[in-house]
C-alpha cells in the first residue's frame, strides 16, 4: 500500500517526525504525490527533501523568494526541519552510543574495505573511513556515502554493511535522537 500523503505544518520537531517516519516504511524511498504518482528516491536525505518540496506549507514561498535555484534546498530543509546548517552537521557525542556504534561500524568496514577503481565510491570509502576523527557528521553524507558503496557492491568485503533501508532507519534513529548541535538554535526574541 502507498504511503499517504504526509502531513508538515510549519513545526520542524513535528516535521522531523513525520520524516522519520516514512524512512521506517518498507517503501520508504517512494514519495507520495497527487494522483497517486510516487517519486523514487535515492537516499534518506533525498526523501526528506521531496516530502517539504511537496507537502511543507512554506515550500511555495520558499521556492519565490530564493533567487539562487541551489540555494532552494538549502532553504527548505533548514526551514521545514529546523536543521542547524544545510547539511544537517551535527556532534557525534550528542548520539545515544547504539546510534554512534552503528555509524562507527561503517566507518571501521570502509576502512577496511580495498581501493574502488571508480572515484565516486573511493570518495565515499574515504569519507566514511575518516568518521571516527570528525568532530561533525551530517545526515547528507551518512544518507547518501553508505547507499553509494552498497549501489557499487553490497559485499561488506567492499565496505558496504548497511543496506539502503538500514541507512533509511539509521537517519530516522538520529532525526528521533535529534542531537542538540543538528537543530537551529531558535529565534531570539525581539
Amino acid at each position: 500500500m502507498p504511503a499517504p500523503a504526509p502531513l508538515l505544518t510549519d513545526d520542524p520537531a513535528a516535521n522531523r517526525r513525520v520524516w522519520a517516519e516514512q524512512l521506517r516504511r518498507p517503501d520508504w524511498n517512494l514519495v507520495p504525490h497527487s494522483g497517486g504518482r510516487t517519486q523514487e528516491c535515492p537516499n534518506p536525505w533525498e526523501v526528506g527533501y521531496a516530502i517539504a518540496f511537496a507537502y511543507w506549507p512554506s515550500s511555495a514561498a520558499v521556492r519565490e523568494e530564493v533567487l539562487d535555484v541551489m540555494d532552494i534546498e538549502d532553504e527548505i530543509m533548514l526551514g521545514c526541519y529546523g536543521l542547524g546548517d544545510e547539511s544537517g552537521a551535527f556532534d557525534p557525542a550528542e548520539l545515544p552510543d547504539r546510534i554512534r556504534r552503528i555509524v562507527l561500524m561503517v566507518a571501521q568496514s570502509a576502512r577496511s574495505a580495498p581501493p574502488y577503481p571508480a572515484r565516486d565510491e573511493e570518495d565515499a570509502r574515504d569519507i566514511l573511513a575518516g568518521l571516527p576523527g570528525d568532530d561533525r557528521w551530517n545526515l547528507y553524507m551518512l544518507s547518501s556515502l553508505p547507499i553509494t558503496l552498497w549501489e557499487y557492491d553490497p559485499s561488506p568485503m567492499r565496505g558496504a554493511v548497511l543496506a539502503p533501508a538500514e541507512v533509511a532507519r539509521l537517519i530516522a534513529d538520529i532525526l528521533d535522537a535529534a542531537p542538540p548541535s543538528l537543530l537551529a538554535p531558535p529565534d531570539d526574541p525581539l
